[in-house]
Order: C-alpha cells, then structure tokens, then sequence
C-alpha cells in the first residue's frame, strides 16, 4: 500500500469516527464520563494509598526504628517464678549505662536511663493517673518527645540533682 493510501484510509477512519461520535451523543458522552471517573478513582486511590504508607512510616520512625531498648531483672508483666532454666539478669546499674555509652558512634549514638512507675498524681483538690518516668537530658531526643508546657529539664538541674518533672 502506498502512502497516499494509507493517508486516504487514516482519513475516512477519522470521518467514520466523528459520524459514529455525533450519531451517538449520549453514548459518547457516557463513555468519556465513565473514563474520567475511572481515571480519578486510580488517581484518588493512588494519592490515598501514598499518604498512608508516609504517615504509618513517620509513626514507624517516632516510635524508635533504630532504637533498642535493655530491660534488667525480672521481665515486666510476668511472676517471678524460678525453674532450672531461667535466670534472673541482676540489674543494670550506671556503671553498666557508661559502658555501653562508651561503645564506638556507629553502635550507640545515645544511651539514656529510664524508670518508670504508675500511680496517682495529686495537687490540691486535683488526682489524676500518671505514670511517671526517671530518666536524664538525652530522653527527649532517643524517644522523639516534646513536653506540651515548658521545657525539659537541663544538664544543669541532672547535675545539681534539682526535683524537676517536665
């Protein structure tokens, strides 16, 4: 087939198409309808499924990706109930915390103490629950946390050993 021809047959293809088109208006219509809603729906669901996977990976990321945690002693939550084979690790003291705080940067950035215990919290008239937690001035930056009011408290007042509770 020459190139006139093919030009001619694209042609009447074209013709036939507008006539098909303009003979079928509702028809057409719908069907340009029903692909621009196709068309969203992907992009909607698209942006959807990206906005959640970002989100879930910030919560990921503030609860610690590259954080370990060292409990010591008894496990939280269980009886202390001794069998042939378990053992109770003894506690880990400060001494324990320098060490692993000594550890080359690309193992531990940051180390931080922690104790916490739950109770009630009482000013004037006022008790709520709580739980409350003993820690030192790097807390903040290893557990991504911001007080509401205030500050936290500073190197200074850990040195001078001020009550503080931020």
């Amino acid at each position: 087939m020459s190139t006139g021809a093919q030009l001619i047959m694209l042609w009447e293809n074209i013709a036939m198409s507008v006539r098909s088109i303009v003979a079928n208006k509702g028809r057409a219509v719908l069907t340009a309808l029903g692909v621009m809603i196709g068309v969203g729906s992907v992009i909607a669901l698209t942006a959807l499924g990206t906005g959640a996977a970002v989100s879930v990976e910030a919560r990921l990321g503030n609860l610690g990706a590259n954080l370990m945690i060292v409990y010591s002693g008894q496990p939280r939550g269980t009886a202390l109930v001794r069998t042939r084979t378990t053992n109770i690790a003894p506690a880990l003291t400060l001494d324990d915390l320098d060490f692993i705080d000594s550890l080359p940067p690309d193992l531990v950035v940051m180390t931080s103490p922690e104790s916490s215990i739950n109770g009630q919290l009482k000013f004037e008239n006022r008790n709520t629950a709580a739980t409350v937690i003993g820690t030192d001035t790097d807390y903040p930056e290893i557990r991504n946390f911001r007080p509401m009011y205030g500050d936290f408290f500073s190197p200074a007042d850990l040195e001078g050993r001020r009550s503080v509770v931020a």
